[in-house]
């Protein structure tokens, strides 16, 4: 039986239409939250809609603005995702320790093309980090 993602992935390539873990599913997969989503959300930039296959699992695709795929990095576009559904005010010091962790693994190139489409306040945040980062480890190099 194949995986809700690849249910997901399947229709979007289909259609022709871009998808992306819902905040819930990021933070999950960031491995920001130990609570698995009970329901399978996936932002698009194709229509909205809900499909419940022949098993009863149910996928739900949100209907987002195209800029949410203008991401370089999937990493990237995943923590900002994380952060909105985190919001400001509930990060933990856990959670920026394994963002920032997450974080080293990003190419510099693709973290300055895609900070750029975050919310100011993820923006503030997450360019803390890696100033952190590079006072610790030195100016971060892009990866090739």
């Amino acid at each position: 039986m194949p995986s809700l993602d690849d249910v997901a992935r399947a229709l979007a390539s289909h259609e022709k239409a871009n998808i992306a873990y819902s905040g819930v599913h990021a933070l999950n997969r960031l491995g920001l939250s130990t609570q698995v989503p009970t329901k399978a959300v996936y932002l698009t930039d194709g229509s909205s809609r809900k499909i419940t296959l022949e098993d009863g699992r149910t996928l739900l695709f949100k209907k987002v603005a195209a800029k949410n795929f203008a991401y370089t990095s999937t990493v990237m576009q995943m923590i900002v995702f994380a952060l909105r559904e985190i919001g400001e005010k509930a990060l933990t010091e856990e959670m920026i320790s394994r963002i920032r962790r997450i974080l080293s693994t990003v190419p510099a190139d693709d973290f300055h093309a895609d900070i750029r489409l975050a919310p100011e306040w993820i923006q503030k945040n997450l360019m803390d980090l890696m100033e952190d980062q590079q006072d610790v480890h030195g100016p971060l190099k892009p990866t090739v």
